[in-house]
Order: structure tokens, then sequence, then C-alpha cells
């Protein structure tokens, strides 16, 4: 173990019996490692809590394990919650926090049940570990059968960390080169020129212009970046030579007062306005990021920008980087690829599912619909975009394009419209996406406890934002009430309400009906593209809105991002992108067909007192089925299935549960 033969026993802060801490360093931090056991008696407890120490210094880490002897999470920690485990609670919470300290097991286990302590009705044994070890360097944590002896189960957390080779990442547009004037007025003039040249060469390879202009432009703002931080270095390199050599004209000739007191005013200014540039940069980060409801005070340790730095194969972890970044590609290669063996689609069956279908546009409704897009539509979505979101692997944020949104937006209608009509495809650096994978619980070493989120380029969001507010305009007349997510003028909140209400209603009328929660699994990721387009065209979108989406996902490349690198190309074949603005329509209209079948049998799904019947609620993918009984429920779970079967969905069955709608137990 790191700094054990530094370790020292703090004699001095012990409580016989009760409490023990040592002390170490790890490459010059302080670190403590506070033993505990808490008294049985709830009344000493509080005490006990209230005096262990919290003076320690400011960067000191602490590693806190033992018998607390009171469940910290009455609602997951104890199976008979009793007033006694409230007893010194606050107490023990506060210490915790004084020494920023988490539960490293919960990390890992949000919503598990689990009891250590004797008798197996309470979790009384704990690791907390620092907040950053915690979130950066825990890979795993458990509780094991106690072979030692005694009653309670072992508790280990582990602790691992992998240097990563240096690499600059890929480039992004510093944020602070928009702040300036010239710059932003150099970058108007550049993008009206380049206009001028495209509208004077309608048959000329707009593509083509575009990219090279980018690639120059690229250029110019590296270079005056450099500039800008060399010039910020050099003021102040020259006012401090000038402060130096007033300091010295006035040791030989003994005059010269006002001047040192001029010059350090001037280099005092100057040091100022440079650090309040900082403190300004910080304070956006900080508003950005700190400045929000109670929720983001209380929400779970950030696990986006952990590192990747293990991988479980089999029953081993391994940390090597190579295994690590080839083990999680070839993961998520399978999951946004179709296997090459995997069998043609039942033509028959994926008909039949269609023709389930019980919404479609009106023709005028299509014709405003497959009305070309427009320059003023690219210019109202890039007028709404976050200038300070993360920008895809060409790193190009919003702010460069709102420069001149009006310019910017006939350049890319050109653009767009040149790859649709003559290549069908978006350009190379447009296709390309940086997939970041953000943590959601379990095991870190396995890739598939991650979300993928893709980052695309600005100009492509721009473009399928365009189409996503054009699209949610008809969203309504496509799909039924009974899908909420991502439909204007719907909520989850109306859901809640109905379940709510659905659940009093059965229990006050005696009804055994039931719910089925569905888990579809990686639902974004696994979408058959070739069906989803089927249920466009049954849905009466025209041709020419259809082009446009298949511009979008006309061969894509994904690369995953390791620890700030983009990983090896991934040429997905399925699924819809997580980070673009267009996959929730387009993932709840692909969807709507099983609430169709569902709704084509009635007889399956639970009455209500106002004459209607509910077979399902949907929120995106979030599933829930209404079945009156058991033998209703295995039908509708047939019905699910053979959707699976055509559309590219797969269950994951571990995760679905059916519940009995009645709120009296004793029945």
């Amino acid at each position: 173990m790191p700094g054990f033969a530094t370790i020292q026993h703090l004699q001095h802060l012990d409580v016989p019996g009760r409490y023990l801490v040592t002390r170490s360093t790890w490459s010059g931090l302080p670190v403590y490692f506070h033993n505990i056991y808490a008294p049985v008696e709830s009344h000493l407890r509080r005490d006990f809590f209230a005096d262990l120490p919290r003076d320690f210094e400011p960067n000191s880490l602490h590693l806190v394990g033992g018998d607390f002897n009171l469940p910290i999470d009455s609602t997951l920690d104890t199976a008979s919650p009793h007033p006694r485990h409230s007893s010194g609670k606050v107490e023990c919470v506060e210490w915790l926090a004084a020494i920023r300290v988490i539960d490293a097991w919960r990390l890992f286990n949000p919503h598990e049940r689990l009891y250590s302590g004797p008798g197996r009705v309470n979790r009384l044994d704990y690791l907390f570990i620092d907040h950053d070890l915690a979130t950066n360097m825990c890979s795993s944590a458990a509780y094991l059968p106690n072979t030692l002896g005694g009653d309670h189960l072992r508790h280990s957390v582990t602790l691992s960390h992998t240097q990563s080779h240096s690499s600059p990442g890929y480039w992004r547009l510093p944020r602070e080169l928009l702040t300036d004037a010239n710059i932003r007025l150099g970058i108007q003039q550049e993008a009206s020129r380049l206009l001028e040249k495209m509208t004077s060469a309608p048959t000329a390879n707009h593509g083509a212009m575009w990219y090279g202009w980018l690639k120059r432009m690229k250029a110019q703002l590296i270079k005056c970046h450099r500039q800008f931080l060399e010039a910020n270095s050099m003021t102040l390199h020259h006012l401090q030579l000038k402060v130096a050599a007033a300091k010295r004209a006035f040791e030989v000739t003994g005059v010269g007062a006002a001047d040192i007191g001029a010059a350090k005013l001037a280099l005092d200014a100057a040091s100022a306005e440079h650090r309040q540039q900082a403190m300004d940069r910080q304070f956006d980060f900080h508003a950005n990021t700190n400045e929000r409801g109670t929720s983001h005070f209380f929400r779970r340790p950030q696990g986006t920008k952990v590192p990747i730095t293990c991988v479980t194969v089999g029953d081993t972890t391994v940390t090597d980087e190579a295994t690590v970044h080839t083990t999680f590609t070839a993961h998520w290669r399978r999951i946004m690829t179709t296997d090459d063996d995997q069998p043609p689609p039942l033509l028959e069956r994926r008909r039949a599912v269609l023709s389930s279908l019980s919404k479609r546009l009106d023709p005028a409704d299509r014709d405003e619909l497959d009305s070309p897009i427009t320059a003023a539509e690219l210019c109202a979505a890039l007028k709404t975009m976050d200038p300070k979101k993360s920008p895809g692997p060409d790193g190009w944020s919003a702010g460069f394009f709102q420069v001149a949104p009006d310019v910017f937006s006939q350049l890319l209608h050109l653009v767009f419209h040149y790859q649709l009509t003559h290549h069908g495809q978006l350009l190379p650096q447009q296709r390309c996406s940086a997939v970041a994978l953000l943590y959601k619980s379990g095991n870190r070493g396995d890739p598939g406890n991650y979300r993928p989120i893709a980052l695309m380029a600005v100009e492509v969001k721009v473009l399928s934002r365009a189409m996503a507010f054009r699209l949610a305009g008809y969203a309504t007349k496509l799909v039924d009430p009974s899908q909420a997510g991502f439909v204007p003028g719907r909520r989850l909140h109306d859901h809640v309400m109905f379940v709510q209400a659905l659940q009093q209603f059965c229990t006050l009328e005696d009804h055994d009906h039931y719910a089925t929660f569905l888990d579809f699994s990686k639902a974004y990721d696994m979408v058959d593209q070739g069906f989803l387009f089927d249920v466009l065209e049954e849905m009466n979108v025209g041709p020419s809105f259809l082009r446009w989406v298949r511009l979008l996902y006309a061969s894509p490349v994904a690369h995953l991002i390791f620890n700030g690198t983009l990983g090896p190309a991934i040429h997905p074949t399925r699924g819809v992108k997580q980070g673009c603005p267009l996959s929730c329509l387009l993932f709840v209209l692909y969807i709507e067909p099983l609430g169709d079948m569902l709704r084509q049998h009635p007889q399956l799904g639970i009455p209500l007192p106002n004459g209607d019947v509910s077979t399902s609620i949907f929120f995106a993918d979030d599933s829930t089925l209404l079945p009156r009984d058991l033998p209703s429920a295995v039908e509708q779970m047939a019905i699910v299935d053979e959707f699976c079967v055509v559309s590219g969905a797969r269950l994951n069955q571990s995760k679905c549960m059916t519940l009995v709608l009645y709120g009296r137990l004793h029945k």
C-alpha cells in the first residue's frame, strides 16, 4: 500500500475501543485512515460522532471504514426501520461531510439493498472514501463472505490508477478568441467573402470550398490564439522590466522614486486585468456548472468525466490502456453495427406491423413537411443553440457560427444542398462524431454500464435542429396521446398522475389490474434504420424530407473518447444518435407501431370509468403495458416480442417487471 512505510498512529485522537486514526502521505498529500466502531447503544452515538476530530489539513485525503452501528440510508440500508436508527445519524453525516468522503459502494449500487450486519437486516459496515478518490480512482466496491470469523460481511474497495499517455486531444476553438472584436469582425468578413464566391459559382463544389475555408480559418485562429497568449505574457514581462529598470536607476542616481511608483502602478493594473480575465473565465465555469437548483447540490458524484482506466474481462479487472481501449471499442462496435450473419428482415411480418399504424399525414401536411429546407430555418435553429456547448471532433463551437448567423446559415444551406444533390452524404468531417461514454452505475469496468452521447459537428446539429423544429409541428398528428415523450404539449407528469389515479381506481373498485414496465436494452442504439424509414414512409412523410433524414445517417463514423483522445473509427449501421436534436422525435415515431399494435387489442387493456380502454403508455422508450389480468399480460408481451423481431429492439428481460395496481396488500 502506498505510504505504508511512513504511516503514523495518532494516539492523541484515539477513543479507546471506538476510534483509531493513522496518518501517511501519498505524493506529498496527507492521507488519514479512520477506523470506526460506533456504540451499539443509541443514546451514546450522538456524542460519539459529534466529538470525532475534524481539524485536518485543507488538502488532506480521508478513508473511513468500520462498523457504524446504524444504517445511513433508512430507505435502502435496513429491512426494518426503527426510531433508534436516527440517533446520532445527523452528527455522523455532518462529520463525514466535514472530511469530504462518500459511500464508495453506493456509488456503484445506487438502488441496491444489501445488509451486512448480524442477521442480515441492516447495512452497518461502510467504507467512505475521499470524494475525488472515489469518483476518479475507485474501480470496484463489494461485500464478501466473512472467512475470518464474525457475523458481519467483509467490505472491500479497490482504488486503481493507470497513467495515460499524454496527448493534446482534438482541437477546440478557444472561447476567449470570440470576445475579441477584431477577431469577430475578421470572421464576419471572411465568411461574407466565401458566400460571395459560392453564390457567384453555383456549379462549383461548395462542399470542397467550405472544407478548405474552415481549414484555413482554423490555422489562422490557432495563430491568433498563440499571439493572444504571447501578447499577454509579453506585456507583463515588459512592465516587470520597467519596474526593475526604474529601481536600478534609483539605486544609481538616487532620483526617480516617482518613476518606480508609476511603473509599479502600471504593472499592478496589468496584473489585475490579467487576473480578472482568468477569474471571469472561472466564474463562467462556476455559474454554468454550480449555480443551479437544489437538485444539483444533492446529485450523485459526477461520473461523466471520470477517466476510463479499467475493463473487466471475465472475472479479471485489466488496467492495461491498450486492452481497455480495444475492449470498449469492440463492445460498442457490436452494439452500433449489425452482425454480418444476421438474417434479412422478415418483410411479411414487418408489413403486418406497419399496417397497424393508425395515424398518417394528410396530403396538405405532407406537402408542407416536404417543402425545401430554407436558410431562414437554419438561421433560426443556429440562434437557439448554446454557444458554449461541447463541439464535435472538428472543434468548432456554436459561438463561432453565431458571430454571423445570417451569413453562415446561407453558407450551410448551400453546402448541405450540394452534398444532398451530388453525393447523398455529408462531408467526411460532418459525418464524424466523438462519442462520450457517460457512466451510469455498476462496475466501471463493464462497457455496458455507460451511455454513449454523440458530440456532432455543430454545423450538422444546425441542420438536424431545423428538421426537428419542423417535424415537431406535425408530431401530434402522427403520435397517439399515450406517448408523452418529446411531443410538444405533452408531459411525463400527466402519465404519473394517470397511473396514480388508475391505481386508486383499481383499489376502490376492487379490480386486480396490472402494469408491466418494459426495459429496452440500448433502446436508441438498437434501432433498425430500415424499419425506421419504413415507418416514416407508412406515415406518409414525403420523399424530400426523407432524403434529408437519410443524409444525416449516410455513412456515419464514430470515435469513442478515451480520456480526451479519440479511439479507432466505428462505422455504425443501426441506431439513432443520442445527442442529435432529431433523434428523440425519430425514436418516438419508430416505437409508435408498438402502441398501435397494443391498441388493436382493447380486450387486453384496462377498462376506464369513462368507457375508454387503456392498453399502454409511453415516454419515449420508457414503456408501460396495462393488462387487465395476467393472461392479458402474457398476450401483450407476445405483441411486444413481435415488434422486437421486425424493429431491431431488444428487451432486457431481467429489468422488466409486472406489478398489480391494487393498494390493499392484505387481499
